[in-house]
C-alpha cells in the first residue's frame, strides 16, 4: 500500500464518522422538535379541556339564570296585572268618594 491509499482510507474513515455524527445530530434535532411539538399539543389539549370545562360551567349557570329570569318575568307580569287591577279599583272608589263628598258638601250648604 502506498501513502496515497493509506491517506484515502483515513479520509474515508473521517468522512464516514462525520456522516454518522451528522446523522445522529439530525436525528436528535428531529426527536427534540417532535418532543416540543407533542408538549405544545398536550398543552393545547389541556388548555382546551380547561376552557371546555369553564364553558360548560357557564352554560349551566346560564340555564339556571334563564330559568330564574323566566320566573321573575312571570311574577312581573302578574304584579303588573295586579297593579292595573288595583289602579282600576282605586279609580272607582275615588269616583265614589268624590260623589259622596259632593253630596255631603251640597247637603251641608243647604
Amino acid at each position: 500500500m502506498t501513502d496515497q491509499d493509506q491517506s484515502n482510507r483515513v479520509n474515508n474513515g473521517v468522512w464516514e464518522k462525520i456522516r454518522i455524527l451528522l446523522g445522529l445530530v439530525l436525528l436528535a434535532t428531529i426527536a427534540y422538535e417532535m418532543g416540543l411539538s407533542r408538549a405544545r399539543s398536550e398543552k393545547s389539549t389541556a388548555e382546551y379541556l380547561a376552557l371546555k370545562t369553564q364553558y360548560d360551567r357557564i352554560e349551566t349557570e346560564n340555564s339556571a339564570l334563564r330559568a330564574q329570569y323566566d320566573r321573575v318575568l312571570t311574577e312581573y307580569s302578574a304584579s303588573k296585572a295586579q297593579c292595573s287591577e288595583t289602579l282600576t279599583e282605586y279609580s272607582a272608589r275615588r269616583t265614589q268618594y268624590q260623589r259622596i263628598e259632593a253630596k255631603r258638601t251640597k247637603a251641608s250648604q243647604q
